[in-house]
């Protein structure tokens, strides 16, 4: 005669399912974490120099700056901040204009390719920056992933503001 009785049953049941809650879980998790923060765009490998010149416009010291080597850059994801007021200007044609249009935070995309390097800054080309006084100015170049924004169009205002966690200097020195 057979004792028939289900006692035994529930709780491999229960311990089945709680193991496959787990592992669901588990994977959800994996896949959320594991995916974010893929889409970041790596900051370019680049060398720059920077070379006090020979003022060609109403600034009393300018630099060039020059791309010597590494990843093409957008150059609307550049801006220059300073700790006095410059302004930008081309390796040869546009002068940077002191004081008139000098902020301490410049787009090198600013007016209609002020800095002369088009949209994309490679290997070989230069631009210019300006001021009536360069002694002890610190200078950074910064990347954007994104686009550098721009802040308004008051000549007294700061433009370009650094819109990503994810900037990066390219350059800095104090001239």
């Amino acid at each position: 005669m057979w004792i028939h009785s289900n006692r035994a049953v529930a709780p491999v049941i229960a311990t089945i399912l709680m193991v496959a809650i787990v592992v669901i879980l588990a994977g959800v998790v994996g896949i959320y974490f594991g995916s974010s923060g893929t889409d970041i765009e790596q900051s370019p490998n680049v060398a720059i120099s920077a070379q006090l010149v020979e003022p060609v416009g109403s600034c009393d010291d300018e630099v060039r700056l020059t791309h010597n080597g590494g990843d093409p850059i957008r150059a609307e994801n550049l801006l220059l901040l300073t700790d006095r007021k410059v302004d930008i200007g081309s390796a040869s044609g546009t002068p940077p204009n002191c004081p008139t249009y000098s902020t301490t935070r410049e787009r090198v995309t600013e007016g209609s390719d002020q800095a002369g390097i088009g949209e994309t800054w490679t290997t070989g080309e230069s631009f210019r920056f300006g001021s009536n006084n360069l002694d002890g100015t610190s200078v950074k170049l910064v990347w954007n992933p994104e686009r550098v924004a721009d802040a308004g169009t008051d000549q007294n205002s700061d433009f370009g503001e650094i819109n990503s966690d994810t900037a990066y200097i390219l350059y800095e020195e104090t001239f």
